[in-house]
């Protein structure tokens, strides 16, 4: 939650900073850049945290047998 806050607070901030110092085409490519971050925050953000962790997503093709425990796990409850 904290490293998504500070993807929206620093998405934040980059915009204003564009709108305060930039103009014309720079402005434009800036603002390219900038609906990027808000795409990758707001589509993907845990992929975001789990980048920023320095950590990796489990899938099930990866840990077959974890997979299926923690789906076991899961329908018990």
């Amino acid at each position: 939650m904290r490293v998504n806050l500070i993807l929206l607070m620093s998405t934040v901030v980059f915009g204003l900073f564009l709108w305060v110092t930039l103009s014309g085409a720079s402005l434009v490519l800036s603002g390219l850049i900038l609906v990027f971050f808000v795409v990758i925050t707001l589509g993907y953000p845990d992929k975001a945290i789990l980048f920023f962790l320095g950590a990796r997503e489990v899938r099930s093709r990866d840990e077959a047998l974890f997979f299926k425990t923690a789906s076991q796990e899961a329908y018990k409850l």
